[in-house]
């Protein structure tokens, strides 16, 4: 089972003048999971989800854009 994370970022800019707040959503996998997902860490994923009668579907694939 996978969680998701809301968290609200803050990024300082303008030699700390100017604050950029915004909002994030993490989906967190369980361990057993990690060996799995390694090799996807450093590439760009189209994501995609569905809505089903039980929940949601969620799709990661790698692109295949050069």
């Amino acid at each position: 089972m996978a969680k998701l994370r809301f968290d609200k970022s803050i990024r300082k800019y303008k030699n700390n003048k100017r604050i950029y707040e915004y909002d994030r959503i993490t989906l967190v996998f369980p361990q057993k999971y990690h060996d799995l997902l390694k090799p996807l860490q450093d590439k760009k994923l189209s994501i995609y989800i569905t809505r089903t009668d039980r929940g949601l579907n969620i799709s990661l694939s790698e692109d295949q854009k050069p």
